[in-house]
């Protein structure tokens, strides 16, 4: 596991529960989720995380890319999807973290 948490708008984690911030953050771990997780060709899913701020809900999960960068090396190193996927509710807030084994690792 090193992809770093899935949300990071450390703002948002000290307000109440807004829903349409609740939408965003859905929609962003939905995007990847899907992105992580689902056959498709690899250099699809790379243009995907290259191009992961104009997902739905990304620039306010992840008002900078610094906490994603994690996410993304894993990917490089892998080359390929995710093994294992965990969801989780912190504060209100809709989580993710992702698991590469090492069948999964392109040498």
């Amino acid at each position: 596991i090193g992809s770093g948490f899935s949300f990071h708008n450390m703002k948002a984690f000290l307000q109440p529960n807004d829903p349409q911030e609740q939408g965003l953050n859905f929609a962003f771990e939905n995007w990847l989720r899907e992105t992580l997780t689902n056959p498709m060709e690899e250099p699809f899913r790379r243009q995907r995380l290259v191009q992961w701020s104009l997902a739905p809900g990304a620039k306010f999960c992840h008002p900078r890319e610094e906490h994603l960068i994690p996410l993304h090396t894993c990917y490089g190193a892998a080359g390929g999807p995710v093994s294992k996927s965990y969801e989780f509710q912190m504060y209100g807030i809709r989580g993710s973290a992702y698991l590469w084994n090492s069948s999964n690792i392109n040498n």
